[in-house]
């Protein structure tokens, strides 16, 4: 088994880009595997995530802030990471596209209608989007970053159970991250637009 995790902070530096390249290049990967997004949270959101968990808040839905925004956006991905990977995957980057391409404005509606456009249980996710469970997730996965990685930033691990390594890239650009990946790649077949690109993506 191939676990791929993606350490970064959603609507960061190049979080997105990074995000599209590791679905497309997760498509052609021959081998079984899963691809994780793991977000990393700084010390001002672990600092609202405590209040909130204290006061037995739910985030707004109007956030006035990017660090609320950024808060908001990791609750809706671990929402929706309860019916799969795949459709919290989806939401993420259908979220990001919207705030950061198309210049919208978060809002509950905004969120809905993305997590109608990846198939959700619309009920389901609204409730679990402010539930303890979910608050503890995020918690969950502060942990296995600090488990996995030495340094908390924007990181690709490829754990490959076969061989018992985990190869850990940071700092990088899709030229650092494309030789990482052919010996996982379906003939090698690495024709696709992202690939093309040499941009710095950390």
């Amino acid at each position: 088994m191939l676990s791929i995790y993606h350490f970064d902070t959603p609507l960061s530096d190049n979080c997105l880009l990074t995000e599209q390249y590791l679905q497309n290049i997760s498509e052609k990967i021959e081998r079984s595997h899963h691809l994780f997004f793991v977000p990393i949270i700084s010390e001002s959101m672990m600092n609202i995530i405590k209040e909130s968990i204290v006061l037995s808040e739910p985030c707004v839905d109007k956030p006035e802030d990017k660090i609320t925004l950024v808060y908001r956006l990791i609750l809706d991905f671990k929402a929706a990471q309860i019916e799969g990977n795949k459709k919290a995957r989806a939401l993420l980057i259908e979220l990001q596209k919207s705030l950061l391409t198309d210049k919208k404005s978060y809002s509950l509606d905004l969120v809905t209608d993305v997590a109608k456009m990846v198939n959700l249980n619309i009920q389901d996710f609204l409730y679990n989007r402010n539930s303890s469970e979910t608050v503890q997730s995020i918690l969950d996965d502060q942990q296995l970053a600090h488990d996995m990685l030495t340094k908390i930033q924007p990181t690709v691990a490829i754990d490959d159970a076969f061989i018992l390594n985990t190869q850990i890239l940071t700092n990088f650009s899709v030229d650092d991250l494309l030789p990482a990946f052919l010996p996982h790649i379906d003939n090698h077949k690495t024709q696709t637009k992202t690939v093309e690109s040499s941009v710095n993506l950390a």
